[in-house]
């Protein structure tokens, strides 16, 4: 059987409901979460998921190019800010894309279609250029939690098949966990 990991949670809450609705872990405590307002900011650390929020061209450039474990959410609902040289870059790096549900389920109206549609741009080119995915709650408590194949789901609209976006929350999550491990 399928094992599911979640990256990114915030809170013993979200840890334990994480396990009631089917991940095998979901990650708090290993994860060093930042939101760099610019290049200088972009600190990984040693011993921990290093999560870097994306959303600037230069930081998500800058992100690639460190030795992060993931850049999450590159694109917003106002730019694209994502390329294939970018792509490229995380490809070569081993640095893996992440998309967040929570910045997706916060947005309203248009703001998230918007996003969506800057999404959907973003997976076709990290699949064009084979940069690993995953998607992660980013949940700050147990209601903005969903279940392991409702996050596969939101990866299929995004324009992944089903065995990828079944691969992107189990197989790399757990790549990453294991690299942290050694």
């Amino acid at each position: 059987m399928r094992e599911f990991y979640d990256l990114l949670v915030f809170g013993q809450e979200c840890i334990e409901f994480g396990e009631k609705i089917g991940f095998k872990k979901a990650c708090f405590s290993e994860v060093n979460y930042c939101e760099p307002k610019n290049v200088i900011g972009i600190t990984p650390l040693k011993g921990k998921i290093n999560i870097f929020l994306g959303g600037d061209l230069k930081i998500n450039q800058a992100a690639v190019r460190k030795k992060i474990q993931v850049l999450l959410n590159p694109v917003n609902e106002k730019t694209k800010n994502f390329d294939s040289a970018t792509a490229r870059i995380a490809k070569e790096n081993n640095i893996c894309i992440g998309i967040s549900l929570s910045s997706i389920l916060e947005k309203k109206g248009i703001d998230r279609i918007k996003l969506l549609k800057n999404l959907m741009f973003m997976v076709k080119i990290c699949m064009k250029m084979k940069t690993d995915l995953t998607i992660l709650s980013g949940a700050r408590n147990k209601l903005e939690m969903r279940p392991p194949r409702d996050l596969a789901s939101v990866l299929i609209m995004l324009g992944l098949t089903e065995p990828q976006a079944l691969w992107a929350i189990s197989e790399t999550p757990k790549a990453l966990l294991e690299e942290l491990e050694k």
